[in-house]
């Protein structure tokens, strides 16, 4: 079963370079054939920059996933997880505004996680990102927590168009997409989820998604809260 899902895995890689790869040739082939004004050769060379920045989160991604497969040691430091999310959302902020989708950080617990806090970072970005790519322009986006249980609690929530039942347990797969043409236009890569999952799970927690078509989608992140360890008397 792992030889299917890395030989699986392998092939999926190979064919998400492929696109954009084809369309950077594509656009370098025609600017140089055909003789363009000066604002058409600036919006071939802004498609080229688009296309090599894909290739480049592209990459960045398949480095992560590689790393996690190979069960590479993490960084164990404890850090505010509250302090790491409100800076996901405010990084969010501007392509929220651009969107026309209501992006709102409401109640969320003061408490410390343990792990690497650039890498739980950017499970709340993806998963923030996500939201704000399928939900339509008047829609909002809600992210807010709780502590339950020595354990917090991280919702990411919004009012897109939701996932149909049999979509819902390949969320998480690798290169899955719900609107695969979509999600190419948005500059989609199909691992933005797969990584949130990694990383949780790396860190001792748990995700899942909650969706019905029609009304929207929430995406639960749970993490075992950071032990403070006893101040030693003197």
């Amino acid at each position: 079963q792992a030889f299917v899902a890395a030989r699986r895995f392998t092939a999926d890689a190979a064919h998400e370079l492929k696109t954009p790869l084809a369309s950077l040739r594509a656009e370098a082939e025609v600017a140089l054939i055909i003789p363009r004004s000066a604002d058409e050769y600036r919006d071939a060379l802004r498609s080229v920059v688009e296309e090599a920045e894909r290739l480049s989160r592209l990459a960045e991604r398949l480095l992560l996933l590689s790393s996690e497969d190979a069960g590479v040691d993490l960084p164990r430091r404890s850090f505010r997880l509250d302090e790491t999310v409100r800076e996901a959302v405010g990084h969010a902020s501007d392509a929220a505004q651009r969107a026309r989708v209501d992006l709102k950080l409401e109640e969320i617990p003061e408490v410390d996680v343990a792990g690497d806090r650039d890498l739980l970072r950017q499970v709340f970005d993806n998963l923030i990102e996500n939201a704000l790519k399928y939900t339509p322009a008047g829609g909002s986006v809600r992210v807010h927590g709780r502590c339950d249980d020595r354990r917090v609690v991280i919702e990411v929530a919004d009012t897109g168009p939701g996932i149909p039942a049999e979509a819902l347990p390949r969320v998480f797969d690798r290169f899955y997409r719900l609107d695969a043409s979509r999600s190419r236009r948005t500059g989609g890569t199909g691992l933005g989820l797969s990584i949130v999952r990694a990383v949780v799970e790396r860190h001792g927690g748990t995700v899942e998604a909650e969706s019905a078509p029609g009304k929207g989608s929430t995406f639960r992140v749970v993490l075992p809260v950071a032990v403070v360890e006893p101040s030693a008397s003197v």
